[in-house]
């Protein structure tokens, strides 16, 4: 069995020559005399980083497809002609005010939403050169710390 208390043995005296032995390995090995108080000074400051920047939410973009195909269904169904008009008369029947109208339609909801979707964009660029910056700077952190613990 161990023994873990041993009444002739002083902690305190132990410790100090522990300190000692140290200080003559540290001395040896980086050439220069070290002082017990001089640690302190040896060790860079801490730098705080801030908080990263928040992310931004990702919102659906209401792509309006049911309507689009809707739309586009409605045009086609105004250049269709019955079969039975002749072809070269079948251009006189078509409805082509109806289907510009929905032609119109289409192409001011795709308006929209292309409008949507760059904003959107514009939004998450805004978000990701915040981010970026953050991220710089702790590769700058981490890169100081790195050359202070090669030297």
């Amino acid at each position: 069995m161990i023994e873990t208390t041993i009444p002739e043995l002083d902690v305190a005296e132990l410790m100090q020559r522990v300190r000692v032995e140290a200080a003559k390995i540290a001395e040896r090995t980086s050439g220069r005399p070290r002082a017990s108080n001089d640690a302190p000074n040896l060790m860079p400051p801490v730098q705080v980083l801030p908080p990263p920047p928040a992310s931004m939410p990702i919102r659906p973009v209401n792509l309006k497809r049911d309507r689009l195909d809707h739309l586009l269904r409605q045009a086609r169904q105004n250049t269709e002609v019955a079969s039975w008009i002749p072809k070269p008369l079948r251009g006189l029947f078509r409805k082509q005010g109806g289907f510009n109208r929905h032609v119109l339609e289409t192409i001011t909801s795709l308006v929209k939403t292309n409008s949507e979707l760059v904003n959107r964009v514009r939004d998450l660029s805004t978000s990701l050169q915040g981010q970026a910056q953050w991220l710089n700077v702790l590769a700058d952190r981490r890169a100081a710390d790195g050359a202070w613990m090669r030297g």
